[in-house]
């Protein structure tokens, strides 16, 4: 920058624009400080959102938030804040994790088989509409007993002893 800046020339009134000219220099002041307060803002946000995408990776993967001090600056999103965690993660103890789940057939659980039945009961099953004669027409269009039971207890043996 040289000795002679344009703020020193401000007051200058003798050639014809001088206040117009000062009123451009007033304006483009204005916007320079309008920018500089917008690209402070930017960066402050941008560093709220770093921080927040960097500690929400590592709660889910139940890492201590300290580890966030050797994460580059340069990883922003959760993305690669992941993929940094699976590149590095051996030196915090991370364990890798497998990609496909394991190719042994796993055995149900009672409730999980109790939940699919109710599944598929509520995907084909028709509300009740509380009418006395539909569901009266229902029970007197079945031919069988087992149809009966299925009817009115899901199954074709009825009820279920406890």
């Amino acid at each position: 920058m040289s000795m002679y800046d344009d703020d020193d020339f401000d007051g200058d009134d003798q050639d014809a624009g001088g206040n117009a000219l000062q009123q451009l220099r007033k304006a483009n002041k204005a916007k320079d400080k309008q920018l500089k307060e917008m690209t402070e803002q930017l960066e402050s946000m941008q560093k709220s959102l770093r921080e927040r995408s960097v500690k929400d990776v590592l709660a889910a993967k139940g890492l201590p938030e300290k580890i966030s001090a050797f994460i580059p600056e340069s990883a922003t999103t959760s993305d690669e804040v992941e993929a940094w965690i699976s590149e590095y993660g051996d030196v915090f103890g991370v364990q890798p994790q497998a990609d496909e789940p394991a190719s042994t057939p796993q055995q149900n659980a009672p409730e999980v088989d109790a939940l699919n039945r109710i599944s598929q009961v509520q995907s084909s099953g028709q509300p009740f509409s509380q009418d006395p004669d539909q569901m009266s027409a229902l029970i007197n269009s079945v031919s069988s007993p087992e149809d009966l039971n299925r009817l009115l207890f899901g199954n074709a043996t009825g009820p279920q002893a406890v």
